[in-house]
């Protein structure tokens, strides 16, 4: 699958591509720094297809530079540069941004060419985006179960009125992290980058309804990623009030047919006590049991290679059924809810 990044006003997840006119030709909008030496390797004179993928937006007072770079490999890491040039000067800054492809979110890094990286707020300035001060704020929670699904989630999101809702596009410095008990220095693996500056959180689309009973909604948002995942929020009708409760980038039950963001959760178990629902991600399962009450999610590893089944007061759990033979799989074990909550 083609990542096709967005400008910062926009997502990842709208997979939309940098909007190009007549005008915006890059070798058009780049000629009056054709002849600067110390851009020359960063622009690629003429411009061409190559990677990292080149595109420019003329300014009133010079232009903006997008540079875009695929990613390989099982998460697919890739960068998204966007810097500003000014005219009568041979210099540019801005930011890059570099992660997974198809993530909702990337850290961020200020850059210089030929000048003094701008500041994070500057860099912020520039994206269109917004510098989190508050990690609280109720148009921000969407955004925040995003970041909280990168640490240990051990407190529950606080309520806010109303059902869950989309978020924009937002900046979490370190400061901001830290109250989410999540580090840029302590990020797994592939996610950690060095002189990172704070984590990039982009639109978070609006959740759609997933199941209801007369005490409570569940809503999704799927991230559009062929690794799956996405959020979970629960909607208190009583209360009128909502807080989101999970959220995983690895959740893998698209069918291979229409969207990416198509799939649902697998919902096990759903009654006014909480929910129950099955992950799957590279042969590794597990279910996932929400507690209502307490705004908690718990992960519970069932194994892998397998299938699970959900019961009246339980969750089956049974092997994968072989499509070269007749084996259609046959149960290993029975979890009861109440081990689960």
């Amino acid at each position: 699958m083609r990542w096709i990044v967005a400008l910062l006003c926009c997502s990842h997840l709208a997979k939309a591509d940098v909007a190009l006119d007549a005008t915006d030709d890059p070798a058009t909008v780049l000629a009056p720094w054709k002849t600067c030496e110390a851009l020359k390797d960063k622009l690629r004179f003429p411009p061409d297809d190559g990677d990292p993928k080149l595109t420019a937006k003329a300014r009133p007072d010079g232009a903006d530079v997008f540079l875009t770079s695929e990613g390989n490999g099982r998460w697919g890491i890739g960068s998204y540069m966007q810097m500003r040039l000014q005219r009568g000067r041979c210099d540019a800054w801005g930011a890059e941004i570099y992660g997974p492809k198809e993530w909702v979110d990337g850290q961020l890094r200020t850059v210089g060419w030929g000048r003094k990286p701008p500041t994070l707020t500057e860099a912020v300035a520039l994206l269109g985006s917004t510098l989190v001060t508050r990690v609280d704020a109720p148009e921000l929670a969407a955004a925040r179960m995003v970041v909280s699904s990168l640490g240990p989630m051990r407190a529950p999101q606080p309520f806010h009125p109303g059902r869950p809702r989309s978020s924009a596009p937002t900046v979490w410095p370190p400061t901001a992290l830290d109250k989410l008990g999540v580090s840029l220095s302590e990020l797994d693996g592939d996610l950690e980058w060095e002189r990172a500056k704070a984590l990039v959180v982009e639109a978070v689309r609006a959740p759609r309804l997933l199941v209801k009973n007369a005490a409570y909604e569940v809503w999704e948002l799927r991230f559009r990623a062929r690794n799956g995942g996405g959020l979970l929020a629960i909607y208190d009708i009583a209360h009128d009030r909502h807080r989101w409760v999970w959220g995983t980038h690895g959740d893998y039950q698209w069918d291979g047919k229409g969207a990416l963001d198509d799939a649902h959760f697998r919902i096990m178990a759903f009654d006014d006590a909480g929910l129950v629902v099955w992950i799957s991600f590279e042969d590794d399962n597990s279910l996932v049991s929400v507690d209502f009450v307490k705004g908690t999610a718990r992960e519970v590893d069932v194994g892998r290679h397998v299938a699970c089944r959900p019961l009246a007061k339980g969750v089956a759990i049974f092997t994968e059924a072989d499509e070269d033979s007749d084996d259609k799989g046959h149960l290993v074990r029975v979890i009861p809810l109440t081990k689960l909550r």
